[in-house]
């Protein structure tokens, strides 16, 4: 989409039959510019992926191996280490040697697992055998390495202090919404209204309308019942007694 747009703005500012008014223009460079920066960027990364990628891949069966023989290797100086711990607490000479060993394996195994992704990988056990310019070769790496390992731990203690700052200011503003709420509670507001009580509640006025309109009810059926009773049944006239 980034590409398509640099042409279209290209062709735009190239055209000489409809040209565009200064600031127009101005803004258009500008955007093209912009454009621009970001597909270099993105290129740049892009090919800096397909490059670790690659170098990963060359470099994967040979760091591989170089693991395991330093793997194997500190685990029997650990073992020798541990047969011969003196019992007077006295560190002999073949002990001292022996941790620096350790120490140094356990240097070496970083330096495998931390090698810069971007480099051509330098062996720490070459075919050939070491010379001087190959062990300066890895002492320039094992540099590399450590001022990466520092960097990121001085980015990592930056951001959990921004963390724990972050957590120290919710905290703070939880506490004040908590007094809020039980403010709220204590004070009533202004525009609420009281709440009645249950037997109040029963006797609102709608509830005795409706038992007087019962009690009427009643005293009429009342009253149908007592007049039915008194007249009994009619009786019928002759016709004689009409003549």
């Amino acid at each position: 989409m980034s590409k398509r747009r640099i042409r279209d703005l290209e062709r735009l500012l190239r055209n000489k039959k409809r040209p565009l008014p200064e600031d127009v223009r101005k803004a258009k460079e500008k955007e093209l510019e912009q454009l621009k920066k970001e597909v270099g960027e993105k290129q740049k990364k892009n090919s800096q992926v397909e490059k670790e990628k690659k170098l990963a891949k060359k470099y994967r069966y040979l760091k591989f191996i170089e693991k395991q023989k330093t793997e194997r290797k500190l685990s029997k100086a650990r073992a020798r280490l541990a047969k011969m711990f003196s019992k007077d607490g006295k560190e002999t000479v073949e002990e001292k040697n022996l941790r620096k060993q350790i120490d140094q394996l356990v240097s070496d195994l970083e330096y495998i697992k931390n090698f810069p992704k971007d480099k051509k990988y330098v062996s720490l056990y070459p075919s050939g055998g070491s010379t001087p310019e190959h062990d300066a070769r890895i002492e320039k790496m094992r540099k590399l390495i450590e001022s990466q390992r520092n960097g990121k731990k001085a980015g990592n203690t930056a951001a959990a202090d921004d963390e724990e700052e972050d957590s120290f200011f919710k905290e703070a503003d939880s506490d004040d919404d908590d007094d809020e709420e039980e403010t709220k509670s204590i004070i009533p507001s202004k525009n609420a209204v009281p709440q009645a009580s249950n037997e109040e509640m029963k006797e609102t006025p709608k509830s005795k309308g409706t038992k007087k309109k019962k009690k009427k009810e009643k005293l009429k059926k009342k009253k149908r019942k007592s007049g039915v009773a008194s007249s009994g049944p009619k009786k019928k006239m002759k016709k004689g007694s009409m003549d």
